[in-house]
């Protein structure tokens, strides 16, 4: 099902939209559209926010841990996940690249951060790993859309 508006055709809403069932007076189905923000598309953001996931999970299992580190590692791994949803909703590209720099900067902060963890014995070598190679995999990410942007 297309809709025309203003003499601009949608696209099929079954591509972008979700069917609740529901049938309006014509017979048809009524579909609403999936809405996404333009961060939510993107692979870094789904790759940051499993990270941060990660992250406040294992932080509430680590006993007898210097609450700062805890909480440092928490903050710069939400920043870096904030801090890209918002520069891909800025309109310049130095807005964007200014965003994507900061949260560039979080990830490394993290990853000092793990090494940290791991030789206070908060990690295991196991878990530095699985850490060590998001971040990376994510600061790559990042640089790549930074230079996008240039």
């Amino acid at each position: 099902m297309r809709l025309v508006y203003r003499g601009f055709e949608s696209p099929s809403l079954r591509e972008v939209g979700v069917c609740l069932g529901v049938r309006c007076e014509c017979g048809c189905s009524v579909l609403i559209p999936k809405m996404m923000f333009d961060f939510e598309k993107l692979d870094l953001y789904q790759e940051l926010k499993k990270l941060n996931f990660m992250v406040y999970k294992k932080i509430r299992t680590i006993v007898n841990a210097d609450p700062f580190v805890i909480d440092q590692w928490k903050r710069a791994s939400l920043s870096s996940l904030l801090n890209l949803a918002e520069g891909t909703g800025r309109m310049t590209s130095a807005d964007k690249q200014h965003y994507y720099t900061i949260s560039r900067g979080s990830v490394f902060e993290c990853a000092a951060l793990i090494e940290l963890a791991k030789e206070l014995g908060y990690l295991t070598k196991e878990e530095f790993d699985e850490f060590y190679l998001g971040y990376e995999k994510a600061s790559k990410m990042l640089l790549g859309m930074y230079r996008s942007q240039a």
